[in-house]
């Protein structure tokens, strides 16, 4: 992206030596260095032209630049013509963001806003190539365009953060910190030799985050305020366990969302009010302090042979678990769908009290 930036640089300077220069080249180099810019700033990692929200988002941004070029070689360039063009170019990048965090993670958010910097930048590089007037004609018309855009990536995405999500992924990130070059620390796994008798788990404080999906259609949430309790032998594997979730207690981040998955296609809230996961073994695994529970995790009505992985960690003094396991979800009744997802994979944390 710096290296996109230079060039764009490059462009501009050479341009102050001649009166007549392919300006639009400027722009769209521009455009294309602040994708790593607004890529870097909303923790996006790849920018997949696969995926239907970025065509989307291209085919937006390409109207934009062609809209916006359009209404500026009007001869008379009529205010409110200039002011719908504008309006309606920034309603639709705006639209794209607000999609994830109102209705659909699929059909917008910022992978969708970077597609529609490219498609500016794509067309913004092809239109008007022809004639040398043109091109100075479109220099006005492109800059404008892009500074829209880009204030709306720079005011519009800290708008709409969720905070309840933001608040459980620093939670569950808390549990495996990362050091500055993006690699996970180790964090010692504590004896749970100590731990005899039951232990109930603090309902307050307990938390499982999930996801499913596959890149670019990933649905996020999280399951708060459950209870249950550890029964801790004198020989570890002797350890018995319930946790009880009620569904009400599920959360995708999106209320429209979560309004409709409590229906009859997907948790049927009204007929099965909660998931329960219980069994009686404990096994240690390969890792030093780390252990299995082996156990039956019910939903829908429907039980299935349930695996996961739990280790404790050492905070403030309290007894706290944290662990992660994958469940099918169409073992429990819910179609088969590639595209929403069928492994949900998910971390969890519970600190537990005698």
């Amino acid at each position: 992206g710096y290296g996109v930036f230079l060039v764009a640089i490059g462009f501009a300077a050479s341009s102050f030596y001649h009166e007549i220069g392919s300006k639009h080249i400027l722009h769209s180099l521009l455009a294309v260095a602040m994708l790593w810019t607004f890529a870097s700033e909303n923790s996006i990692d790849l920018i997949d032209l696969r995926f239907p929200k970025v065509v989307g988002g291209l085919f937006i941004g390409a109207f934009s630049a062609t809209f916006i070029q359009h209404i500026w070689t009007i001869e008379k360039r009529q205010n409110l013509a200039l002011f719908i063009c504008y309006a309606i170019c920034a309603l639709l990048f705006v639209g794209m963001l607000d999609f994830e965090s109102r209705i659909n993670a699929s059909f917008g958010g910022v992978e969708a806003f970077l597609g529609g910097l490219i498609g500016y930048a794509l067309a913004n590089t092809v239109l008007y190539f022809g004639s040398r007037e043109k091109n100075i004609q479109q220099a006005p018309a492109a800059m404008s365009g892009l500074a829209l855009i880009i204030v709306i990536g720079i005011f519009v995405p800290p708008l709409l953060v969720n905070e309840e999500e933001q608040k459980v992924l620093e939670e569950i990130e808390a549990i495996a910190p990362k050091a500055e070059d993006g690699k996970e620390i180790e964090v010692p796994y504590i004896a749970m030799d100590d731990l005899s008798g039951k232990h109930n788990i603090v309902t307050e404080s307990a938390l499982v985050s999930f996801k499913l999906g596959p890149d670019g259609s990933v649905t996020k949430g999280a399951i708060k305020e459950f209870s249950g309790y550890f029964n801790f032998g004198e020989d570890i594997a002797n350890t018995s366990f319930e946790v009880k979730m009620p569904v009400l207690n599920l959360t995708t981040f999106i209320p429209m969302r979560d309004k409709s998955i409590m229906g009859e296609d997907y948790f049927n809230q009204e007929k099965f009010p909660s998931m329960r996961f219980s069994g009686s073994q404990m096994t240690p695994t390969e890792k030093e302090n780390e252990f299995e529970l082996s156990g039956t995790f019910e939903m829908l009505g429907q039980k299935s042979d349930q695996k996961v992985l739990v280790h404790r960690i050492e905070e403030d003094g309290k007894v706290v678990l944290v662990g992660s396991g994958e469940i099918d979800r169409r073992k429990h009744g819910m179609a088969d769908d590639p595209r929403e997802g069928n492994i949900v994979s998910f971390d969890f944390k519970v600190e537990l009290q005698k």
